[in-house]
């Protein structure tokens, strides 16, 4: 798929700089109805930009040619079968990472790890099950820090952006990374604005609340992101240290 887009997240700035990230291409905001200030309203951040990228590449693709630092990409992804691991290809990820970790200055690195939307969703690619569990979830970080102990953090997919019941699943994999790796991040994606105020992110990183260190709260193309969209009130309100864009 082509990736020509951005990414919106929030994140405390004492970690995490401000970064924009590509994910889907759309276009346009037509019947968008703007009651709140567009992101282009919005005071710009002094913190330099970088480029995080959703590299969704076997590791010997040719796309991992323009992840470098003249390219000012500030993240990088590693997805060996969307974080479930094929065993086969570790020897092939592992000089991938090392690799990245070479560049200077180098990206931080993440592991992806699908949530089906915290286990809600069936898997339809394996039979319409419900593989997600939380359990499950922690034995592949588990398998990400064995085999790349310097790994920076993981990335949680198809997250739900309503913060209802499901919350608890999310908190639940937050509170375990806290104990197991501590000082690793735990990025969240519900691709929207989550529906109630700061939701993944309240408190502290010891709060019980918390699920998560960074929120990916937009995905769309650069258009769309400078012009047309809309942050949620509570966005608008909340501590400024939270917010990188």
């Amino acid at each position: 798929m082509e990736r020509q887009s951005i990414v919106e997240i929030i994140a405390p700035r004492s970690w995490w700089p401000a970064l924009m990230v590509g994910f889907v291409s759309l276009t346009g905001c037509a019947g968008d109805s703007q009651s709140e200030p567009t992101i282009s309203q919005v005071a710009p951040v002094s913190a330099p930009q970088k480029v995080a990228i959703p590299s969704y590449y076997w590791f010997n693709a040719t796309d991992w040619n323009g992840v470098t630092p003249q390219n000012s990409v500030g993240l990088a992804m590693l997805n060996p079968e969307n974080g479930r691991w094929d065993a086969s290809a570790t020897p092939g990820f592992q000089s991938r990472f090392a690799a990245l970790r070479a560049l200077s200055p180098r990206p931080l690195i993440i592991g992806y790890v699908y949530t089906r939307y915290a286990n809600q969703d069936p898997n339809n690619q394996d039979g319409g099950v419900h593989d997600r569990s939380v359990s499950q979830v922690e034995a592949n970080i588990d398998t990400y820090f064995t085999t790349f102990p310097e790994l920076d953090g993981i990335f949680l997919d198809e997250v739900t952006v309503a913060c209802d019941f499901r919350l608890g699943y999310y908190q639940d994999i937050y509170a375990w990374m806290q104990v197991h790796y501590p000082g690793r991040k735990l990025i969240l994606n519900p691709g929207g604005a989550t529906d109630q105020s700061q939701c993944y992110l309240s408190g502290t990183a010891s709060d019980p609340r918390r699920a998560g260190d960074i929120i990916v709260s937009f995905e769309g193309s650069y258009t769309t992101y400078s012009q047309c969209r809309t942050r949620p009130a509570w966005e608008m309100t909340t501590q400024p240290r939270l917010f990188g864009t």
